[in-house]
């Protein structure tokens, strides 16, 4: 793969969709052990909150990714951070799009530290889930922008 240029500040990464539907909580359920009834169990969930809700591991994924191809999957798992606020549900046919600003590079330790600033919002424009992602990057980064 060809190397890119390392991004900069206010470059934007993204955006990402996920379709959430029942059939992927649940395989997500098996996977994760989150399995609560809030999740999967329509009979306890839609009187409550009117269906069932999504994991809120299963909708931030998508930053995971976003960060591993930005800083590498070494410089992710290793030096990776992340912050984040759940401020909305997320339900069966929602279709979730995540975007990530750089916000900073930083040199700790004498790596480069990349900071981005994200939002997770539904196909209504309801935001979800807030936060920043930190990670490093590495010199086996393939190049930032790769396809998803």
């Amino acid at each position: 793969m060809e190397r890119r240029q390392r991004p900069r500040v206010g470059d934007e990464l993204g955006p990402l969709e996920q379709r959430i539907d029942q059939e992927r909580m649940n395989e997500f359920a098996q996977v994760s052990g989150s399995n609560g009834r809030i999740h999967l169990d329509p009979t306890f969930a839609v009187p409550r909150w009117g269906s069932t809700l999504a994991q809120g591991m299963l909708v931030l994924d998508p930053i995971c990714q976003l960060m591993i191809c930005v800083c590498s999957l070494r410089g992710w798992l290793e030096h990776g951070r992340l912050e984040a606020k759940f401020v909305g549900y997320t339900r069966p046919g929602d279709t979730v799009t995540t975007r990530a600003t750089v916000e900073e590079l930083s040199e700790q330790e004498g790596r480069t530290l990349i900071t981005c600033r994200f939002q997770c919002e539904t196909q209504d424009g309801r935001t979800v889930i807030v936060g920043t992602a930190r990670g490093a990057l590495l010199e086996e980064t393939p190049g930032w922008r790769c396809p998803i």
